[in-house]
């Protein structure tokens, strides 16, 4: 299992207790995801077949995670490498789970990337937002906020749906803490303060408010029974969501009578949202210059190069400009400057400084902090 990095003691016993998949590690409003290019996958024996269409499943896990969606299917040069997996393949090995024979398969990272830069399709980095997932079903006439440790079946179909796709998601605990700061009416309003004020704790970059209902959001439908034609059905769920980040930005209702399908409908809407914020554009490359104005020794210059180049983002640093602690470095970018801008927001080791007094100036040099 890889180590859960925390700010103090505290954090990490209470977060320990939420982000229990293995792939994700904390970093202050952001996960670090790692094992983005490992997928274990189900395989009923050790037989040459069952190896190849285990290593394709395998494989499009993977590609899944990288991609942050399924746009890669529809690619002729991908759907052409995932007929013969093994040659992205860097090692694999079999495990029993549960009574079940697993496949497990780490795949090389570099091939993976170059299929996605050869079809031009973006990736998401290693560094993600982490997402506190607010999600409150109505059940006739009484209302519940569905919380991490519940064994409900749409808490599960989150969890899945996180561990699956590298979206880090967190439910609430439910606590009394979380009972003080915010009511169940508030989050079935979607009133946007006390659930902000809610999430604080959870060290999030964005929180989704999702409603289940089989009652007051479901429209009524009104059908004629005898111009019916079978299969006649009246939708008995209806679900909507909407993410707060900034400002509140609210997605379609959905209906239908299975509400762990609507709920996955609409994990991929925002997935979606987030894969367009985050995603790092493959066939875009352009330099960025940028400003750190108290570099006061060697070593933090070292560490403050180290951390630039870490970046999925980013794919050169190099020091423009020296002159006292001041350091300007241009930093070659694979994608747009807004995509690098939001992954170091996501962040504290570097803050930005803003005159609030001074007029905007979009052709600015950035200028940043480095605080660690």
């Amino acid at each position: 299992m890889q180590p859960i990095r925390y700010e103090n003691m505290t954090k990490s016993l209470f977060l320990s207790l939420l982000l229990l998949i293995n792939c994700f590690v904390f970093t202050a409003r952001a996960i670090e995801v790692t094992q983005l290019y490992t997928a274990k996958v189900t395989v009923d024996g050790q037989s040459n077949a069952e190896r190849a269409n285990g290593l394709k499943q395998a494989m499009k896990q993977v590609m899944l995670k990288v991609g942050g969606n399924s746009d890669f299917e529809q690619d002729v040069s991908i759907e052409s490498a995932l007929t013969r997996p093994q040659a992205y393949v860097a090692q694999f090995y079999y495990d029993r789970v549960d009574q079940q024979s697993m496949l497990i398969a780490e795949f090389d990272e570099l091939k993976i990337n170059q299929l996605f830069y050869q079809a031009g399709l973006p990736i998401l980095g290693s560094i993600r937002p982490l997402l506190t997932v607010w999600l409150i079903e109505e059940d006739n006439l009484e209302r519940k906020i569905i919380d991490h440790s519940s064994e409900h079946l749409l808490a599960q179909k989150v969890q899945g749906f996180s561990a699956e796709r590298a979206v880090p998601m967190v439910l609430p605990l439910m606590d009394l803490e979380d009972i003080n700061r915010v009511q169940v009416s508030d989050v079935w309003g979607r009133f946007a303060e006390p659930v902000k004020e809610a999430s604080e704790r959870y060290l999030a970059e964005a929180s989704v408010i999702i409603r289940v209902s089989n009652n007051t959001l479901v429209e009524p439908v009104f059908v004629d029974e005898e111009t019916c034609e079978a299969p006649c059905q009246v939708n008995q769920y209806a679900l909507d969501w909407s993410i707060l980040e900034g400002v509140q930005q609210f997605g379609e209702r959905l209906y239908g009578n299975n509400p762990e399908l609507l709920l996955e409908q609409a994990l991929e809407a925002i997935s979606s949202h987030i894969h367009q914020q985050y995603a790092l554009s493959t066939d875009t490359t352009n330099v960025m210059t940028i400003e750190i104005a108290n570099v006061g020794s060697m070593k933090t210059f070292v560490e403050i190069s180290q951390f630039l180049s870490d970046f999925s983002a980013v794919s050169s640093v190099k020091l423009r400009y020296a002159e006292g602690e001041v350091r300007r470095f241009d930093i070659g970018l694979i994608g747009s400057e807004q995509t690098f801008m939001a992954s170091v927001k996501l962040v504290d080791a570097l803050q930005q400084i803003i005159d609030p007094l001074a007029d905007i100036d979009e052709q600015a040099i950035p200028v940043f902090y480095w605080q660690k």
